[in-house]
């Protein structure tokens, strides 16, 4: 039930965030439903240059109120976002990121700055 009822707060905070072009009035919203949010944040993904503003509910997986590089808001979680856009990434590019380290390396079975095996 409790799942459910965030559903429609969130979709709720997404008309209000499209409605007043802004993250803001989605975060005011939550509040005022008894939602806990850590204000607006942003993630920027270097390689690929794009990025998102999303109001932090202090979870990673957790859907919140996002607004991606086209200006467009939606429901999603930031982790998924980052997920899917190293994906993307790394088929479009044939590079790999390393689990270790965190840098894109051409070798698919090593990474070329710090050697860890994939």
């Amino acid at each position: 039930m409790v799942c459910h009822k965030l559903e429609e707060i969130l979709d709720k905070a997404l008309d209000k965030a499209i409605e007043n072009d802004n993250l803001e009035a989605a975060e005011k919203y939550l509040n005022k439903e008894g939602v806990l949010t850590f204000g607006i944040e942003s993630i920027y993904f270097e390689e690929d240059n794009s990025g998102i503003e999303y109001v932090s509910l202090g979870e990673t997986y957790n859907n919140t109120i996002i607004k991606n590089e086209n200006n467009e808001y939606e429901i999603c979680s930031w982790g998924d976002w980052y997920e899917d856009i190293i994906r993307t990434y790394e088929e479009r590019s044939g590079k790999k990121k390393c689990p270790n380290c965190g840098a894109f390396s051409d070798d698919r079975h090593a990474c070329t700055y710090c050697d860890y095996i994939f």
